[in-house]
């Protein structure tokens, strides 16, 4: 996790428990997979983080409105570019893989007048 996702994480209006859950999830998550995390069930996954059921689900809620994790069917995907897993190039497909609807968490420490152009051809010189 570089500085930027540090600052993000330690700025975003998150509860308690959505920080424990955050640092819960990075733990449990599919490092192969880039930041999958297998959800059987919210009590089940309530279970394995140590938490209650309704604070994992409020603590879900917050990391995916303030877009550090986001859906993959039924489980939860951590932002490829909040952890680093593998080699560079499948790090850099994953993070182009994250929704385009996904919250950006950076966009508060982001300059003004920065524009972020999606896509681009990395090919070109």
């Amino acid at each position: 996790m570089g500085y930027d996702a540090h600052q993000a994480l330690a700025d975003a209006p998150l509860s308690v428990s959505a920080y424990k859950l955050f640092h819960k999830m990075s733990a449990l998550q599919n490092r192969k997979d880039h930041g999958l995390v297998r959800v059987e069930s919210q009590a089940k996954f309530a279970e394995q983080c140590g938490m209650s059921q309704p604070s994992v689900s409020r603590g879900l809620r917050q990391l995916a409105e303030n877009g550090f994790i986001y859906p993959d069917g039924r489980d939860w995907r951590i932002r490829a570019d909040l952890l680093f897993n593998g080699n560079g190039a499948a790090q850099t497909q994953a993070v182009r893989n994250i929704p385009d609807d996904v919250p950006d968490p950076y966009a508060a420490n982001r300059p003004a007048d920065l524009t972020v152009i999606k896509g681009g051809d990395d090919s070109a010189g």
